[in-house]
């Protein structure tokens, strides 16, 4: 849009609904500013279960159709469900399907369940902010960090344009979490304050997810774009460093 200068007041559009990857609060914020929606919502759903599940006004957590599909919530490693609330893998079991019926398949996604009745007058279960993938999720100096938090750490600064990329290598012994970003076309000639964005963004970084961060400042458009359908947001090289 930015491109080809078309802006918000050009649209005619009221709802926005996303799905695919994992969002954020400050993503959709931001999704719902630029497209001048007046409502957001997140929806879930996979081509092996078919049903998706989705926010409502309220935004308090994606309602499940737990009567077509039933959900638990498990531990990634023991394969127990945990408790309600807390956080684990979510696996589905389909009720209805007969051609490909699913037992507890693991869906790979990490989130937690919740049984309390929405505001809306719904009283399925919900299903926490999808916080990333069991396999995105890397460990660095005894921290879990997921795509995600760094995400919103990035969306938190406005001279980002949410474009990010994440590299974890090893230098002597220790875990390196460096992040590439990209500037704002307004921001992306401050040379003078390229130290401070740096600073802010590391901060943001090590409140949300308890690790410092490298910082690399890229030019808007300058990073590859993925034309899969996920983007690939993290490369973990440290099998690469640790075998040299």
């Amino acid at each position: 849009m930015d491109k080809l200068g078309i802006t918000k007041d050009d649209l005619t559009l009221r709802s926005g609904f996303f799905a695919g990857e994992a969002s954020s609060d400050s993503m959709l914020r931001t999704l719902k500013e630029k497209l001048g929606v007046q409502q957001v919502y997140d929806t879930y759903g996979s081509s092996e279960i078919t049903v998706a599940g989705g926010t409502c006004d309220y935004m308090n957590g994606i309602h499940f159709p737990d009567d077509l599909v039933y959900p638990e919530v498990i531990n990634p490693t023991t394969k127990r469900q945990v408790p309600m609330g807390e956080k684990g893998e979510l696996v589905v079991t389909t009720m209805l399907k007969e051609g490909m019926p699913l037992i507890r398949f693991r869906m790979g996604d990490i989130t937690a369940m919740h049984d309390e009745p929405c505001p809306c007058g719904r009283t399925a279960v919900r299903l926490e902010r999808i916080q990333g993938r069991v396999d995105d999720m890397v460990t660095i100096r005894g921290g879990n960090v997921f795509p995600t938090q760094i995400e919103i750490a990035c969306y938190k600064c406005d001279f980002l344009n949410g474009f990010y990329h994440i590299t974890v290598t090893r230098e002597n012994a220790l875990d390196v979490l460096t992040v590439d970003c990209e500037l704002t076309p307004e921001c992306a000639n401050n040379t003078d304050k390229f130290d401070e964005y740096k600073a802010i963004l590391i901060d943001h970084i090590k409140a949300i997810c308890g690790v410092r961060a490298e910082i690399n400042l890229r030019q808007p458009q300058s990073m590859p774009r993925s034309d899969e359908l996920k983007a690939k947001k993290l490369t973990d090289l440290r099998k690469i460093f640790d075998n040299k």
